[in-house]
């Protein structure tokens, strides 16, 4: 079967090696689509606080594990919500 993304591995490796900032992932351990865990290693490789959360669960975690979900979330923004500096938190659009 083709892919559904239209990327090579080489397209999406140089785009993966621009990111500079600290990602959560919270997937699923039996993803809806398999190869999205062949990206892993791609992130863990060449992004810097790159972190990989999975869940047993289906693909809508978000709606079916809520606990688990915030609970890593909270964490995370913990972790790297300090390391920030302040004045980049209230000027962000976020």
């Amino acid at each position: 079967m083709a892919s559904l993304i239209p990327f090579s591995v080489d397209m999406v490796e140089s785009v993966v090696r621009t990111i500079k900032v600290s990602i959560l992932l919270i997937g699923a351990n039996d993803p809806q689509y398999p190869r999205a865990h062949q990206a892993l290693d791609l992130f863990k490789q060449h992004v810097p606080n790159f972190e990989v959360t999975l869940i047993d669960g289906p693909h809508h975690l978000h709606m079916t594990h809520v606990d688990k979900v915030v609970e890593r979330i909270e964490q995370y923004f913990d972790k790297y919500l300090k390391q920030t500096p302040t004045r980049m938190i209230i000027n962000s659009k976020l």
